[in-house]
């Protein structure tokens, strides 16, 4: 047991989600581990990601927090667009 502590503790990704996790809390956000682990997953594979859903949910924060950890608070090295609705249809 001792071992698998020690090893998430060196494992740069387990650093980063944790990291996100507590830049997510200090937002008031408490999102489920799996959605940080997908979108660290997707954001790996292709560098351009679309989040849709409802208004006023975490898409926001989630993408925030991560810019916040990997460029570290470099808000210029990131840009968010919004959607409309007008471009589904």
């Amino acid at each position: 047991m001792r071992k698998r502590e020690n090893y998430q503790m060196l494992d740069p990704e387990i650093m980063l989600l944790n990291k996100v996790d507590e830049q997510l809390l200090q937002r008031g956000f408490l999102l489920p581990r799996v959605w940080t682990v997908n979108f660290l997953v997707a954001l790996k594979s292709k560098p351009l990601m679309i989040l849709i859903g409802p208004r006023e949910a975490e898409k926001e924060a989630l993408v925030e927090s991560y810019c916040q950890v990997i460029t570290g608070g470099g808000s210029n090295q990131y840009q968010p667009m919004v959607g409309h609705p007008w471009w589904a249809s």
